[in-house]
């Protein structure tokens, strides 16, 4: 029996309505667990021309039973910006004394460390700098603002630079990304950009995520952009970079993502996708604002994100923090690595509500349904 036009156009607006459904289903809700604070620098003390030493917690990952974090403020040994726990500590209040501090390496030696990533199957982890400054910004230490680097196994400070791991920085990594975020206003790339996102797969595809273009860095424009590239390691072990690196703009239709900027990545595996956190500058004394997305790799050419909602409501997740660093605690709970910034949050810590102070971190843990 033939189907006539109007039974045909009906199958086919049926079918498109169930493969929509079926796509949001693998969009999970989530909810907030706890939250904590980590005590980065000794409370109260003082570093270079005795300025307080304060903690802005900015990236993080999680190998075995050990958990890597960074503080993009500098601090004066025995304290440093990147430090370890114990994963087991990670709950509550994390007392300064719980912390082990890395003091030797490129990693120890790198200035504001923005993100983290670590494959689990591959053993393998990176960490990457800002990219905010150069010697033209009359910074004489720029190239230590300048770093991406990688190791494998549990020491980080056997650490090698990218894309030449003799090199003493990743400078030569510059002219690459600004070519990949050229347009036309700024045919030859932008003069000033901001590097605060970066994640990989187990099948060697990595991305940086771009949260500031502009003329410099007074002048940004928030961006919620990725530059797509490859890594992989040769038979005599030494690890490549790819020569190009794609950018893709991230978009959610429907919504105006004016004035959020990406501030950090997470790859999920289990669900072949990109987590992105983008969070928006406020004004002094306003609460901090962050927000999860969801790009499947199926609209990652398109950039097409997909809100992540509230388990108990319709309306997009919000958190009143700064999240900038993601990590897996297991395949279905986030740990949100947070830069407050000079912001005294308030944060619900073992059911107490407390203010989160200049020397302390925070964390979230976030379950996802």
């Amino acid at each position: 029996m033939r189907e006539d036009a109007s039974d045909w156009l009906r199958r086919l607006l049926w079918l498109g309505a169930l493969s929509l459904t079926a796509c949001s289903q693998h969009i999970p809700r989530i909810a907030w667990q706890d939250s904590g604070l980590i005590d980065c620098v000794p409370a109260g003390s003082l570093g270079k021309k005795g300025k307080l030493q304060t903690c802005e917690t900015s990236a993080i990952a999680i190998r075995d039973d050990k958990v890597w974090l960074a503080n993009d403020k500098d601090s004066l040994p025995p304290t440093s910006a990147f430090f370890t726990l114990a994963r087991s500590a990670l709950q509550g209040h994390v007392e300064y004394g719980q912390l082990q501090f890395l003091n030797a390496g490129p990693v120890a030696k790198a200035r504001k460390i923005e993100e983290l990533s670590h494959s689990r199957t591959l053993d393998l982890t990176l960490a990457v700098t800002a990219f905010d400054r150069t010697p033209e910004t009359e910074e004489k230490d720029a190239k230590a603002y300048n770093q991406l680097m990688i190791w494998r196994g549990a020491d980080p400070s056997t650490a090698v630079r990218l894309p030449d791991p003799l090199a003493k920085n990743s400078m030569a990594l510059r002219p690459l990304l600004q070519t990949a975020l050229a347009d036309a206003t700024t045919p030859t790339g932008p003069a000033y950009f901001k590097i605060e996102g970066m994640s990989q797969d187990d099948q060697g595809t990595l991305w940086l995520g771009i949260r500031e273009t502009g003329p410099d860095y007074e002048h940004p424009q928030y961006r919620l952009w990725l530059l797509e590239t490859t890594r992989r390691q040769t038979k005599s072990g030494e690890f490549k970079l790819g020569s190009d690196f794609k950018r893709i703009k991230l978009i959610e239709h429907g919504s105006d993502l004016n004035g959020w900027g990406l501030s950090g990545l997470l790859y999920d595996s289990k669900r072949k996708g990109l987590w992105i956190s983008a969070s928006r500058e406020v004004g002094e004394g306003q609460p901090l604002q962050s927000r999860l997305f969801f790009l499947p790799n199926r609209q990652r050419e398109r950039g097409h994100l997909r809100s992540v909602q509230a388990l108990s409501t319709d309306t997009p997740w919000i958190a009143p923090h700064k999240i900038e660093g993601l990590a897996f605690a297991d395949a279905d709970t986030l740990i949100a690595i947070c830069d407050e910034d000079r912001t005294q949050s308030p944060v619900h810590v073992n059911g107490k509500d407390l203010i989160r102070q200049p020397h302390q971190g925070v964390f979230l843990r976030i379950a996802l349904h």
